[in-house]
């Protein structure tokens, strides 16, 4: 597998309707099927499971090795993780080294939750996750957070964070026609990837991982 798949990551999706002609959304079911792990030096354990979580509520996979336990959830608006030190040091994640690839093949800069839209494109500190601790938080592409400004003097601009995936309302389908030509072409997104590079800096070793996500299938919904 190449280090970057041409990919598409969906969940459950929540849509933004500007149109009060079409009311469209859809729901994705998407499973880890993959997670490399990159090093300057070769661990002697290579011990890696990925499995999925049926009583979770937040979490639907989790990803362990002999390093880490990362626990993933994905849906229009966030990609949530929760990450388990399994190692006796202090882990830092170099936030401005993660990325997303989207369905096309395209790396994309993230943020994470802790960092205020104005703030985007600024350079990010890394988070440190101290030996045995937990750490919860969020990425989302930064150039799919847009600042909007209405149209109408009576309404105010924002910031907006768009849908990481194709929907209506999302900068993916501007138009998105019938429900039949949508339901078309969100149902052709089935079998298709999508990667998140997280990068983890575990005491003097520098990891890169590697997680490739998979749309199983998808269902149009009119509303």
């Amino acid at each position: 597998m190449k280090y970057f798949y041409s990919a598409i990551i969906l969940f459950s999706v929540s849509l933004l309707t500007g149109c009060s002609s079409a009311n469209y959304t859809a729901d994705y079911q998407v499973s880890l099927v993959y997670a490399e792990r990159h090093e300057q030096v070769e661990q002697q354990n290579n011990y890696r499971k990925i499995s999925s979580i049926s009583g979770d509520l937040k979490y639907k996979f989790c990803y362990e090795d002999s390093l880490v336990r990362i626990f993933w959830f994905v849906d229009s608006k966030q990609i949530l993780f929760q990450l388990e030190n399994e190692t006796d040091y202090t882990i830092k994640i170099p936030w401005d080294d993660a990325v997303y690839v989207d369905e096309y093949g395209f790396n994309h800069r993230v943020i994470h939750s802790t960092i205020d839209y104005n703030d985007k494109e600024r350079p990010q500190p890394p988070s440190v996750i101290i030996r045995g601790g937990l750490f919860e938080d969020s990425i989302f592409p930064s150039d799919y957070i847009k600042w909007i400004q209405p149209n109408n003097e009576t309404s105010s601009s924002y910031w907006e964070a768009g849908s990481l995936f194709l929907d209506y309302g999302s900068s993916k389908v501007n138009n998105p026609g019938s429900y039949a030509s949508f339901e078309s072409a969100v149902k052709s997104n089935v079998g298709t990837l999508c990667q998140v590079m997280l990068p983890l800096h575990i005491g003097n070793l520098i990891c890169e991982y590697v997680f490739t996500f998979k749309i199983d299938s998808v269902k149009a919904i009119q509303k």
